[in-house]
């Protein structure tokens, strides 16, 4: 079997992005400005269906085994809790990226583990209640009753409850106790804040502010349990500033 080693090297310079590709044999090298002002935290490798102009899907080539090696972000490999890692969906399969491990990882058959499978029953259930009360307190005005901000404070408080607990009962492989037991830590912390505002509700313009501190401990919380049980993320992937709450 030929192997072909290909190095990419992105870096950020006077403003300008430049991204050099070597073969070992041949190098391309490309400069822009594009996004040089922004926070770069994402990058991906891709690989797609070839697809007809029609839309018909063409058959997939024979590809060689992929491995991904060297990986360094500011001159240092990434810790494998801070890597976003999503599956590829193929006809009856799935291919998903191992654990990062000395910088290196490979694409191989994903399977979701009984333990993951709960892990996403008990987050789906949540995530359906969640977005059912976050459409509705979406309509709050500053003329919203109290009451109706006390109702949707006392729901929110009893989901959040559920879903700890659903998550402290559950049976976890022991990589994933920890992470399991500060999300669940981090959940109670979001339900204590909606019955607090369920007892007294807080004007609408300081109850939103509270709920958005509390994303980027979720995120970073739900994104440690997902990695220790081997599952892809939420489409998004990398950790966003506060905003509405986290899918699980």
């Amino acid at each position: 079997m030929r192997v072909t080693t290909v190095s990419t090297v992105l870096t950020l310079t006077a403003g300008r992005w430049r991204l050099s590709i070597q073969d070992g044999r041949h190098t391309v090298s490309l400069a822009t400005s594009e996004e040089a002002a922004g926070n770069f935290n994402l990058a991906e490798w891709l690989q797609e269906n070839p697809t007809e102009i029609s839309g018909k899907v063409t058959p997939y080539p024979d590809l060689s085994a992929l491995g991904m090696t060297g990986l360094t972000v500011n001159g240092a490999q990434p810790r494998y809790g801070d890597v976003f890692a999503q599956w590829m969906s193929l006809p009856g399969r799935d291919q998903a990226p191992t654990p990062l491990r000395a910088g290196a990882f490979a694409i191989t058959p994903g399977a979701v583990t009984p333990a993951g499978k709960r892990y996403l029953a008990i987050a789906h259930a949540q995530n359906v209640s969640v977005r059912r009360l976050d459409l509705e307190a979406a309509r709050f005005t500053a003329h919203t009753p109290a009451r109706d901000l006390e109702r949707v404070s006392a729901e929110a408080a009893l989901v959040e409850r559920r879903n700890a607990d659903a998550l402290a009962r559950g049976s976890w492989p022991p990589l994933a106790r920890g992470p399991i037991s500060a999300l669940v830590r981090q959940v109670r912390i979001e339900a204590g804040l909606f019955a607090a505002a369920a007892d007294h509700p807080p004007a609408l313009a300081a109850w939103r502010p509270q709920l958005a501190q509390l994303t980027p401990a979720l995120q970073a919380r739900s994104h440690l349990v997902r990695r220790a049980l081997r599952l892809p993320e939420p489409l998004g992937g990398q950790l966003s500033t506060p905003a509405a709450r986290p899918a699980g």
